[in-house]
């Protein structure tokens, strides 16, 4: 747990709860260590702590700027608050607020665009970029189901791919080595690395 030396708060104590739905959680963290530093380099002492899959901080601005920084990555944002007590010596209402980002969808994820279906690899700004090199606007694509197994690659002509879950031997339409995750949506194949 962090405790706040400066304001003397008690652990567990959270002005923000920062939930993610989808996208990749390594990003997030990442994003939420970029905020802390740049917050110690400006003399402030903030602490952020997960519980159940939610970020909780201890600073509403530190939760605004890593929502914001997802939804340029692509996320949906919605910010709600709620009254937790009221302050008699500065009279005013304490609220928490929540931050939900959600993801419509995340990489290895298969998406229809213009009756052609496309593998996603990654998102930014509202667009979304496929494996085959298009950038589609996220508003434009409808998500695809999909079979999702990892195996390794086990001959290279032609292109064979071992899945460790079936225990079948299928054909890819790349070359590689190593350890992949395949993605099968219909009769279409693609190979992503792991």
């Amino acid at each position: 747990m962090v405790t706040c030396e400066d304001c003397a708060r008690h652990p567990g104590t959270h002005s923000a709860i920062l939930q993610v739905k989808g996208g990749d959680p390594k990003n997030v963290e990442k994003l939420i260590a970029e905020e802390l530093e740049t917050s110690r380099a400006e003399g402030k002492v903030e602490g952020v702590f997960e519980k159940g899959g939610k970020y909780h901080f201890t600073s509403k601005s530190m939760a605004r700027a890593v929502a914001r920084k997802l939804k340029r990555q692509g996320g949906e944002l919605l910010e709600t608050s709620k009254v937790v007590t009221y302050d008699r010596q500065k009279s005013r209402q304490k609220t928490r607020i929540t931050l939900r980002v959600r993801f419509p969808v995340s990489r290895g994820d298969v998406v229809q665009y213009r009756s052609r279906k496309y593998l996603v690899i990654g998102m930014r700004g509202g667009f979304v970029l496929t494996k085959e090199g298009k950038k589609i606007r996220i508003k434009d694509i409808k998500k695809v189901p999909c079979r999702r197994m990892e195996g390794f690659y086990i001959s290279s002509r032609p292109p064979l791919v071992f899945l460790e879950s079936t225990g079948e031997t299928i054909e890819v339409p790349e070359k590689g080595e190593g350890k992949v995750e395949v993605v099968i949506s219909g009769k279409k194949v693609w190979t992503l690395p792991l």
